[in-house]
C-alpha cells in the first residue's frame, strides 16, 4: 500500500474519530447536566470520550 493511500485512510480515520468524539461529548455533557458529574451514567459517557481522544492523539503522534 503506498504511503499516499495510508495517509488517505489515517485522515479519513481521523475524520471520523473527531466527529464520533463530538457527539460523544455532548453526550457526556448532557448526562453530566441531567445525572450530576459524580454519577455513574456520567463516567460511562467519560471514559467513551478519553477512549476517542486517546486514539486520536496516538494517531497523531505518528
Amino acid at each position: 500500500m503506498s504511503r499516499a493511500v495510508r495517509d488517505s485512510d489515517e485522515v479519513a480515520e481521523l475524520k471520523q474519530l473527531y466527529d464520533r468524539l463530538a457527539l460523544a461529548v455532548e453526550r457526556a455533557a448532557a448526562t453530566m447536566h441531567i445525572r450530576g458529574h459524580d454519577s455513574e451514567a456520567f463516567a460511562v459517557e467519560d471514559t467513551k470520550c478519553v477512549a476517542l481522544w486517546d486514539r486520536i492523539r496516538s494517531m497523531i503522534k505518528k
